[in-house]
């Protein structure tokens, strides 16, 4: 097998864009990249999770600021598109827009119980849209960089430079064999609260035609398994979050954050109605939901909320991931052929 065979100018275009459709996909929004290893043209989603009690409440000074009947209802809403745009034969070009929005509906807090937690109902806000840039160097060896850029608010008042949010990511990501990637890295974004780079692992196996095991950790992290042509059984983790900032008028604080994350475990089905149409609905276990207010850097109030459930449904047009996976292995997995069909 001669390496230009293998790896001429058709054989480029394949391998890198396969390649760049999982590396993409790992590293898009856990809500996103945990339903597929595709990256998809349109999705949306939504979670609904139930009244939960407020819990562990400190304000900076240690004291506990919390009652047993502080209750808080959530429902998330998400909407993402983006494009691949194979700009070399080794080169991938991402551009993705994605907009979420958090209803928050407090019960029984008082206003001075936990600042900006009190009884009115209000929503959290981010519309961010980033670039990845994929880029392969050679049959093993290929690299990811992306940068993002927009806004994370409630949305009440003017917007201004408190409510601009950023994030980056760099990893490089190494084929060991067919069906079988590693990737690591170091990312920038706020889905713990905090203001500080992480390190990041990817991983992408697929150990058999039916079953697929994927995940970017810390974000997220799935075990997929195709139970019919149609049907996978998919049992995924992630990590969300974001600092949004929040009205100065109407909480009466200067450049106030509000910093929220959650850990999900989610038993899910994923059916593909219709060639590029795919739906998954999931029961979800919360493992940890935690908040904290900032006033500038200095933490005020901190708490979280008691263990509950999460139902969500997700739909979304793209690609079948099991199709993709399948080419995404072929120019390793069969060089002759591969070579033969370059040689076209």
């Amino acid at each position: 097998m001669h390496e230009s065979a293998l790896f001429g100018p058709r054989m480029c275009n394949i391998y890198f864009f396969a390649i760049a459709l999982w590396a993409a996909s790992a590293l898009l929004p856990s809500f996103a990249h945990s339903q597929t290893a595709a990256p998809n043209l349109i999705n949306a989603g939504y979670e609904y999770y139930p009244s939960t009690k407020l819990q562990d409440i400190e304000s900076v000074d240690g004291s506990a600021d919390s009652t047993p009947e502080s209750e808080i209802k959530l429902d998330a809403f998400r909407i993402q598109g983006q494009l691949p745009l194979l700009v070399a034969p080794s080169t991938v070009i991402l551009p993705q827009l994605e907009y979420t929005r958090i209803n928050v509906s407090p019960r029984n807090v008082a206003a001075d119980e936990v600042n900006t937690l009190n009884s009115e109902d209000y929503s959290l806000n981010a519309l961010i849209l980033r670039t990845l840039l994929i880029r392969g160097f050679n049959q093993r060896w290929s690299g990811v960089f992306g940068a993002g850029v927009g806004l994370a608010s409630d949305f009440s008042g003017d917007l201004d430079l408190d409510d601009v949010v950023v994030t980056a990511t760099a990893m490089a990501l190494y084929t060991l064999r067919s069906g079988f990637s590693l990737g690591f890295g170091i990312g920038y974004d706020r889905r713990t609260g905090q203001l500080l780079p992480l390190p990041n692992i990817s991983i992408n196996w697929r150990p058999s035609d039916n079953w697929a095991l994927r995940g970017f950790m810390p974000a997220n992290f799935e075990v997929a398994y195709r139970a019919a042509e149609r049907v996978s059984l998919v049992t995924w983790a992630a990590l969300d979050g974001e600092r949004y900032h929040l009205d100065e008028d109407k909480n009466e604080v200067e450049n106030l954050d509000l910093a929220y994350s959650v850990v999900k475990l989610c038993p899910s089905v994923v059916v593909r109605l219709g060639e590029s149409i795919h739906l998954r609905t999931s029961g979800c276990a919360i493992a940890g939901r935690r908040f904290e207010l900032f006033v500038g850097d200095d933490s005020a109030v901190e708490g979280g909320l008691a263990a509950t459930w999460m139902a969500s449904v997700d739909l979304w047009l793209g690609p079948d991931p099991w199709k993709l996976s399948s080419q995404r292995q072929s120019p390793i997995s069969n060089p002759k052929a591969a070579a033969a069909e370059d040689s076209e």
